[in-house]
């Protein structure tokens, strides 16, 4: 029997972008938060982040999202939607007071595009 890569099995290919990116959610004890980070790639299917804030997320978790676009001076776009947390991947421990994750997400439905 063949095993199938996580690769082979992704319907979207993923580009790595260095975007920065706002998530909304509420942690394991209810408490509400607002995390800032950039994000590492993306698909049409989802996307990945690292966090040193492990301690928010954890997988089946939904958030809101923020993708700020890269813009011009006349126009500030971004991507906005909701996505569900798949997998929390730690990372190798930079300190142990601020461990680092990967945080792998699928987009709830489509991303809305909105300009300021």
């Amino acid at each position: 029997m063949k095993m199938i890569s996580r690769e082979d099995r992704r319907k979207f290919n993923r580009f790595s972008l260095d975007l920065l990116m706002k998530i909304t959610g509420v942690d394991r004890d209810g408490i509400p938060y607002v995390d800032r980070t950039n994000l590492k790639n993306v698909s049409g299917g989802g996307a990945k982040f690292s966090t040193r804030h492990v301690h928010r997320y954890m997988p089946g978790q939904e958030l809101e999202i923020t993708i700020y676009l890269p813009g011009i001076n006349d126009v500030k776009a971004r991507m906005k939607g909701k996505a569900t947390v798949l997998r929390v991947e730690r990372l190798d421990e930079v300190n142990e007071e601020a461990p680092v994750a990967d945080i792998a997400l699928a987009f709830n439905g489509r991303l809305r595009f909105t300009r300021e």
